[in-house]
């Protein structure tokens, strides 16, 4: 499937889309500037998506290598409840900087990647205020689960920047310390398996080092 957009400095721009899917094949394909704003369409759209696959696009630069893009097609399926393809560019069309997506869409077997310009206003129609509202509650619920998962992707930062700057050496000496103490004092279970204790004892020292660079960060 190509991807007729050509970006600054590159001689072609293609996305091979498998519109194959587990649960359904794909129905439509539409493509986004990047993965933002496929974020925005999903949340719109989500309340009848069944499937939604995103493919990073490639493009060939004048050295005859294929480079990544920020260009995503789409392949995605919408429930027996959804509203048409007319619809779907009318709610897409309503997105900030979601044009690409609206101007794109199509049936799947139809998709070029090629984007209706002058045209769409005489092939989008507007849903009905249900439809809307449909669309507008999945944006909330959307927004909501977002913002709960931010707690949860500061917590991957920071593990990750500590896993970066750890001395693995250091930690597992400070691990070997303390799988002896429990050995010593933490009772049957640790002094009968040496392995279970150093375990546990590397679970703790990993613990007291992340303690330790919270508290110097503060």
């Amino acid at each position: 499937m190509k991807n007729t957009k050509k970006p600054v400095k590159a001689k072609t721009a293609e996305c091979k889309v498998d519109t194959a899917h587990c649960s359904a094949p794909a129905q439509y394909a539409m493509r986004a500037e990047c993965q933002a704003d496929c974020v925005q369409m999903r949340a719109v759209l989500g309340t009848w998506v069944s499937m939604w696959r995103e493919d990073q696009c490639t493009s060939q630069g004048t050295n005859g290598k294929t480079y990544r893009i920020p260009d995503v097609d789409i392949a995605f399926s919408m429930n027996a409840d959804a509203p048409g393809l007319e619809e779907i560019r009318w709610l897409l069309d309503q997105l900030v900087d979601c044009h690409v997506g609206a101007q794109s869409v199509s049936h799947a077997t139809e998709y070029t990647g090629e984007r209706a310009f002058d045209k769409l206003e005489q092939l989008m129609r507007r849903p009905s205020n249900e439809v809307i509202g449909q669309a507008l509650e999945c944006a909330k619920r959307t927004k909501v689960g977002l913002r709960a998962n931010f707690g949860r992707i500061d917590e991957a930062i920071e593990k990750l920047e500590a896993e970066i700057a750890c001395d693995h050496e250091q930690l597992e000496k400070r691990a070997r310390e303390i799988a002896l103490l429990l050995a010593k004092g933490g009772g049957l279970a640790f002094k009968r398996n040496k392995q279970y204790a150093l375990n546990v004892a590397r679970n703790l020292a990993q613990r007291e080092y992340f303690q330790s660079r919270r508290q110097s960060s503060k």
